[in-house]
Formats: structure tokens, sequence, C-alpha cells
């Protein structure tokens, strides 16, 4: 209870308020550390907290060399991360995207861009799931723009938050986590429909690619048969659908879908006892030869 009107007081216009950079970047530091060892009682503090702290990270992404408030800013959203989690908004987890997106596109050292993805794991691992792959759904496309070091990171923050959440949590964000993975497999066909304006090149595609093959593998180890053959189906579709046989439309779309199967089909062959019979493994395998006649 003493320790609570000192936070407000460091949170407001009178602290890191100020215009002085090391005013800015001791409270700032000082909120983490507050953030760490009062845990909820720390709630009272919130709200100019993270309305003050996410404007001077924003500030601190304007054309300045010294990125100390940059850290601070993001070691304190670390804390709130790891004790907080609950109190972040979607407005509050868009802002941190949007942010670090930016971050992404600067260039920096190492130690701070070590602060950024250290605040982002957070983020997967504490956060609950449905929040986490909304601001991520939501926040695709401003990714994309950035650059594919963003894209890469909000990637990992996908996988990440698959891994460390438990198996009930992926079954019941199947339908955003999956309108994720579509975008992310539908990065060849928009990058090659802007022609001479797209942000990423063929190693960049490649990469993110892999990725999301990383990505949806880590998925389908969380999920039945029953539950996974929609989705394979849809994206059968996706490849397939609304696509003349004789397009080049349909050349980017059809090649990530192969390099998808080739390693679904690898890891079904290391683990194929995992989640899927010797009958479902015929299923898919039908699938794939009737696509293959379709369009070949």
């Amino acid at each position: 209870s003493k320790v609570i009107p000192a936070a407000k007081t460091v949170a407001s216009e009178a602290c890191i308020g100020q215009t002085d950079d090391r005013i800015r970047i001791m409270g700032v530091l000082c909120l983490a550390t507050m953030a760490e060892v009062l845990g909820q009682a720390m709630i009272p503090a919130l709200p100019e907290t993270l309305s003050r702290s996410l404007s001077l990270l924003e500030i601190s992404l304007e054309g300045k060399e010294d990125f100390r408030l940059h850290d601070a800013v993001f070691s304190l959203f670390s804390a709130l991360f790891a004790h907080l989690p609950f109190m972040l908004t979607s407005v509050h987890l868009d802002k941190v995207l949007t942010l670090s997106f930016k971050s992404a596109s600067i260039d920096m050292d190492e130690g701070s861009i070590d602060c950024r993805k250290e605040a982002l794991r957070l983020m997967a691992r504490k956060v609950d799931m449905s929040s986490t792959f909304g601001a991520v759904d939501r926040n695709w496309g401003h990714a994309v723009g950035t650059g594919p070091e963003a894209t890469r990171e909000v990637l990992e923050i996908v996988r990440l938050a698959i891994e460390k959440h438990p198996k009930s949590a992926t079954m019941k964000n199947i339908p955003v986590l999956s309108n994720v993975l579509f975008k992310a497999f539908d990065l060849r066909g928009t990058q090659a429909a802007l022609g001479e304006q797209a942000v990423f090149d063929a190693p960049d595609i490649d990469e993110v690619e892999d990725m999301a093959n990383d990505v949806a593998i880590k998925m389908i180890y969380k999920l039945n048969d029953t539950t996974f053959r929609p989705i394979f189906v849809k994206l059968l579709e996706w490849a397939t659908g609304g696509l003349a046989k004789d397009s080049q439309g349909n050349l980017p779309r059809l090649t990530t879908f192969y390099k998808f199967l080739q390693v679904f089909f690898g890891t079904l062959q290391v683990c194929n006892s995992h989640y899927v019979n010797s009958n479902c493994f015929l299923t898919y395998t039908v699938h794939c030869y009737w696509l293959c006649q379709l369009h070949y």
C-alpha cells in the first residue's frame, strides 16, 4: 500500500512524462521492477503505466541512434507479460506488435534486438492464446508490409505459443490459428502479385514458408485426425479452388502447398503413429494424388 502511490507518481507526467530521457529511462525501469515485485498489487498504477510507456516506445523509434529508452520499455513489457499478462487488452497487444514491427525494421545492436525478442517470447508464453493469436491475425498484414524480419518474429510468437500452451488451448483456437497459417501460406502469391513492388525476395519467402510449415506441424501434433482432416481439406481447396487449370495465378499456391506436403509426409514417415494411423495416411495420399491428376 505504501509503494502504489509511488508507482502512480513514477507513471505520471511528473516522472516518465518528462522530456528528459534519463528520467524517462530510470522511471520505466523502476516501473518494471515494481511490476516484478508487486505483481497484482501494481494494477492501480497500470492505466498510466501502459499508455505512457507505449507512447515512449513510439518516441524511441523516431530516428534516434540511442535505444536505451526502447530497451527500457521492452523490459517493462517483459515484466508485465510475465507477472500481469491478463491486464493487457487487445488494444495494448496490437500496439506492442505494431511497434515491435517498426523496431524490427530499424538497424539496432544485438542488445536492443534481444530486449524486443524477449518481450515477444514472454507474450507468446504467458498471454492467453486466443488473445495472442487474435493480435497476430489482426496485424499480419502490417508485419508483412514491414518486412521479412517482422514476419519471422510474428511467426515465432505463434510457434512458441503452440509449444508452451496445453493441447486444449490449441484445439480451442483452431479457427484463428488456421486463419494465420493460411495468410502465411498465401505470402508467395501476394508477393508475386506485387511484382517489382514486392517486399520479400525469393530466399525470404522460402524462409517464411519453412517457418509456417514448422508451425503447421507443431499444430498438427496437438490435434487428432478428426480435427485435422477438415483443415487439410480446406488447405487442398485453398490451393486449387477458383483457379483455372491453365492459370499462372495458381502456381504460387500450388508451390506452397507441395512444399507443405513434403514436410507433412516426411513427418508422418518418421512418426506416423503420433496421431494418424495407416488408413489416415492413405486418405491424405489419395487426396494429393487427386490434386496431381487435376492439375498436371
